[in-house]
């Protein structure tokens, strides 16, 4: 991926822009995408960001930054 380097970092198009860009380390988390929720582990439920309900529901890997 090329491109300023803050816009790669807030907006990797994959999995490795993501892990390159990333400082501590990315955690890529898997989970589940519904229309209004993403799950982790069955068991944590967050509300669906805007962004991500144009995706097709079904299970995905979720980079997670400490922040």
């Amino acid at each position: 991926q090329y491109g300023p380097t803050e816009q790669v970092y807030r907006e990797p198009n994959g999995r490795h822009s993501a892990e390159m860009f990333s400082e501590p380390p990315i955690n890529i988390v898997p989970g589940k995408l519904t229309a209004t929720e993403i799950t982790f582990d069955q068991s944590l439920h967050f509300p669906c960001d805007p962004g991500l309900q144009r995706l097709t529901p079904g299970d995905y890997d979720f980079g997670v930054r400490a922040s």
